[in-house]
């Protein structure tokens, strides 16, 4: 595979991708985004960075007790950055409260956190987003 110069790329480039809520998938979305960010232009210590992100997300959004649903990822080139927005649909409602596992959310931000230009937490949507700009 070959890399796209940055000239190359269109702004709001946009990929879309929806996986069962289980463990065994979670790998097609680290995959995904290391694969795009590899035709964006990243470097491989942010592609590294990148797929350990996606998968902090992804644990975060199936919970521990694995959500029956699916989790959708959106994947968007802007500028210089990525940005990648997480949500996940549920097959049975959850109880009002806490969605984020506590522990998940602070190995989330233990792992990933540094690692990324910003990134925001909703409970309330069922949403992580994130952002990584491009060196």
């Amino acid at each position: 595979m070959e890399t796209a110069s940055a000239s190359e790329l269109p702004d709001n480039d946009l990929i879309r991708l929806t996986l069962p809520a289980s463990t065994p998938y979670a790998r097609i979305a680290r995959v995904g985004a290391a694969t795009l960010a590899f035709r964006w232009g990243f470097s491989q210590r942010q592609i590294q960075d990148l797929r350990l992100a996606v998968d902090e997300a992804v644990i975060l959004l199936m919970g521990h007790q694995h959500r029956k649903g699916t989790i959708s990822l959106e994947y968007r080139i802007v500028g210089d950055q990525m940005r990648v927005t997480g949500t996940v649909a549920l097959a049975d409602p959850t109880p009002s409260g806490h969605f984020f596992d506590d522990e998940a959310v602070q190995r989330f931000r233990d792992l990933a956190g540094d690692l990324l230009t910003e990134y925001e937490l909703d409970a309330t949507d069922h949403r992580v987003q994130m952002v990584i700009n491009r060196a």
